[in-house]
């Protein structure tokens, strides 16, 4: 019974271990991902920005359906 237990908390604990590896990784990766966001997001605002100084008044621009419902 103790060989029983014994294997069943060695499994419990190195399954735990993984799960916890899993989660920091997740934490770490998640810093990173937020960074490059925050950049694309900066680059949208400029562009647009950019865009809205420029007055686009070309038909192709002005036609075309950039958010859909």
């Amino acid at each position: 019974m103790a060989a029983v237990l014994e294997a069943l908390a060695s499994y419990v604990q190195n399954m735990l271990v993984e799960m916890a590896k899993e989660e920091v990784h997740m934490l770490l990766g998640a810093s990173q991902e937020i960074k490059k966001m925050a950049i694309k997001l900066e680059d949208l605002k400029n562009f647009l920005a950019d865009a809205d100084r420029r007055n686009i008044t070309d038909i192709s621009v002005q036609t075309r359906n950039f958010i859909t419902c």
